[in-house]
């Protein structure tokens, strides 16, 4: 019973945590209805039989992910090596820090939130690449207005 039970836990617990890449190859076996259930959100998924272990060895290089904006303005996949770029997320959590800390009464003496924030076209809003490299190779949103009489 002392054996068991830490076995059957770690059976049960691995492929949540996606431990050696237990739930990647579980999705695996039915991509479509992981990437259905935003699945793919979590845990790279890929159409390759015996993902992630189709190299011989853990590797997510083939695989997929998923990127959901939490304003559910638009979502993408991206290749499952890539990694978010930290400079553009402390940028974006700044300036949502910024607006959520202002004061109602500061804010309209100097007229409102965008005195402060800075403005939302002064980059991307979200982005990906390879590790270890300068911006070469990216996946990145950039949201913006219009011109005038551009439909």
């Amino acid at each position: 019973r002392r054996a068991l039970l830490p076995a059957l836990g770690a059976t049960l617990i691995a492929p949540a945590v996606n431990l050696w890449g237990s739930g990647s190859f579980l999705l695996s076996l039915a991509p479509e209805a992981a990437r259905a259930r935003r699945l793919d959100t979590f845990y790279p998924i890929s159409d390759q039989r015996f993902y992630p272990y189709s190299a011989g060895g853990l590797d997510y290089g083939p695989g997929f992910q998923r990127y959901v904006d939490p304003a559910s303005r638009f979502e993408f996949r991206y290749p499952a090596n890539y990694v978010q770029d930290q400079a553009v997320f402390l940028r974006n959590a700044d300036r949502a820090y910024a607006q959520r800390t202002m004061d109602p009464a500061l804010a309209a003496a100097r007229g409102g939130a965008a005195a402060r924030a800075p403005p939302r076209g002064s980059g991307p809003d979200v982005a990906f690449g390879p590790p270890g490299q300068a911006g070469e190779e990216n996946l990145s949103v950039v949201i913006g207005s219009l011109v005038a009489g551009f439909s």
